[in-house]
């Protein structure tokens, strides 16, 4: 499931943001677009960071935007961003971001698959590393392809 939601429409690639609610915003543009979520759950995200910290750094410089289906989503999506320089979720090193992944589930199940994914990839030290690295969106879509993961 993960390769066929994380395609070129969903895939953005930037040189920096300003801050990390330009880079929520940002990165969740894709699920708009493309009608898996409402504007409103980008503002959803951005009060869960606000209210409850940098949770959403969930491995070094990989954050994983998210918010409650109520509060926007439409359908199950996930977009990618990835920043050259590394935008800052805290005042704490720990919490530099280069990869955003936004998920959108309307549900508490119908994304289990999409999730179980996620945790394999971003398990791997070497792989974030590698997408990080990519210089084009066809390079992270390859990577990804490579990857035998579990949940696709």
């Amino acid at each position: 499931m993960l390769t066929k939601l994380l395609t070129l429409e969903t895939i953005q690639l930037e040189e920096h943001v300003a801050n990390w609610q330009e880079a929520i915003t940002l990165a969740a543009q894709p699920l708009v677009d493309n009608q898996s979520i409402r504007r409103e759950y980008i503002g959803a995200m951005i009060a869960s960071v606000e209210a409850f910290g940098p949770y959403i750094v969930i491995a070094p410089l990989v954050a994983l935007p998210h918010a409650r289906p109520e509060e926007g989503a439409l359908k199950v999506g996930v977009s990618l961003l990835k920043l050259n320089q590394s935008v800052n979720f805290s005042n704490d090193s720990e919490h530099e971001v280069n990869l955003l992944i936004v998920l959108s589930a309307t549900d508490n199940s119908s994304h289990i698959g999409v999730l179980t994914a996620l945790s394999e990839l971003l398990g791997d030290e070497e792989i974030i590393r590698s997408i990080i690295m990519a210089e084009s969106k066809s390079e992270i879509i390859q990577i990804i392809q490579s990857i035998n993961l579990t949940g696709v």
